[in-house]
């Protein structure tokens, strides 16, 4: 039993969409053997377009957990500084020992 190559073709172009861009070379050649340039650079463009939104989308992600962390970072050493401040003796008290 023989593959459509066609089918074969598009199958690559929508696994390729959903993966890296060293397999969209590939993918053109098939395309631009198959179905002809024009379909081959629309198809690896669109691909492109899908891997760099992913990339922003992840880069996106990493920035808000970074703040995240920063901001869980700050408020723990806000509860230590406070504790600290609550627990030292006023100036006063000690500046009225000394004269």
């Amino acid at each position: 039993m023989t593959h459509d190559p066609n089918s074969i073709v598009m199958e690559k172009y929508y696994t390729a969409q959903r993966t890296s861009l060293p397999d969209l070379t590939l993918l053109a050649l098939d395309i631009e053997f198959y179905f002809g340039y024009e379909l081959a650079v629309h198809a690896t463009r669109r691909a492109k377009l899908r891997s760099d939104r992913n990339n922003q989308i992840q880069e996106e992600r990493d920035v808000v957990a970074e703040l995240t962390d920063h901001q869980k970072r700050c408020a723990g050493l806000q509860q230590d500084n406070e504790g600290i401040m609550c627990s030292s003796p006023p100036l006063l008290t000690v500046a009225s020992h000394f004269p």
